[in-house]
């Protein structure tokens, strides 16, 4: 809103950080401001009254079950009201940074019902990790194999001429199925059905590329030899057939994972899945994509990358790092 923009510029003409929209957990807020003092943590949650408050499903649930949820977690919440600030910035802003400066202490386990009247009440989390930056989801790009007129017949192409090409594939798109790659070359080559004697040259190309270290292949899956971090790809504009699951691997699913739960500071578990596919270009949520990810999930508990806070994924300590 106006409103949220306006005051994050303020704040940040002040020397802070911000981040807008964060969209964290079950309750929203509006505006995180970083710790100058210890980058990388976030110091206090700011609530502004607009859309996503107004979204809540009562004032009863808006005032109560938010701040309770957000303080229960180590938060002070400090909101603000549009019409203070229209009527006195200056003076709303300086509520919101004495509440920046103000002392960290404990939530309490048992916080009293704020009143819905009072213009202002405080979300801190001390020590809340700030994800590292967010990395930006693209659209998915395909690649377009460089053959000439006279590659067309890929019964006559060398292995090389395949290796080459299949190259080019993963260099863009990595990491790609190994079908995917393959297929691009078809496609450019004007082949909808490759015979045998094509497919195994492809095979024999993609073991020499692989062998020579130019190319890993983990699974059924090509990548190339200096990535150690997938990228996170929009896959809506792609054909049905490149947008089955199976075309998309363990690591960049779980990347995505790891994108969503730094985004929202906490999702539920059951939530995941949907945000998931949502963030990698899908419209519906089957059962397999749902398992997958689960799967995917307690992988990544597993390995520490993730955690469970109460009921909400996020992401581990370390993983800020």
């Amino acid at each position: 809103t106006p409103f949220q923009k306006s005051l994050a510029e303020a704040i940040t003409e002040n020397g802070y950080l911000v981040a807008e929209s964060p969209g964290w957990g079950t309750g929203t807020v509006d505006l995180a401001v970083s710790d100058p003092e210890r980058p990388g943590r976030y110091i206090l949650g700011i609530e502004c009254d607009g859309p996503s408050y107004d979204s809540a499903r009562s004032a009863r649930d808006r005032d109560r079950l938010r701040p309770q949820v957000l303080e229960g977690l180590g938060w002070r919440l400090h909101r603000a009201w549009s019409p203070e600030w229209a009527s006195n910035p200056q003076r709303e802003l300086e509520r919101v940074l004495a509440a920046i400066g103000a002392p960290k202490t404990p939530a309490e386990s048992a916080a009293p019902e704020p009143k819905p009247v009072e213009s202002t009440e405080t979300i801190v989390r001390d020590d809340v990790p700030a994800p590292a930056a967010v990395p930006q989801v693209t659209e998915y790009q395909t690649a377009r194999p460089s053959l000439k007129r006279k590659d067309k017949d890929l019964a006559a192409a060398s292995t090389l001429s395949l290796a080459l090409w299949t190259a080019e594939v993963v260099q863009k798109e990595s990491p790609v199925h190994v079908v995917e790659a393959a297929r691009r070359i078809f496609t450019e080559a004007g082949v909808k059905r490759p015979g045998k004697r094509v497919q195994a040259a492809m095979e024999e190309a993609v073991d020499e590329l692989v062998q020579s270290g130019q190319v890993l292949r983990r699974g059924d899956f090509l990548w190339s030899a200096g990535m150690t971090k997938p990228p996170v790809r929009d896959r809506s504009g792609l054909p049905p057939a490149s947008r089955k699951l199976e075309m998309v691997s363990d690591e960049e699913l779980a990347e995505a994972v790891c994108v969503v739960v730094g985004q929202s500071y906490g999702i539920a578990g059951e939530q995941a899945p949907a945000a998931v596919f949502k963030l990698l270009g899908y419209s519906r949520t089957t059962d397999a994509m749902k398992d997958r990810c689960d799967s995917i999930i307690s992988g990544l508990l597993s390995e520490g990358r993730l955690e469970d806070d109460g009921g909400l994924l996020v992401l581990a300590a370390s993983s800020h790092t």
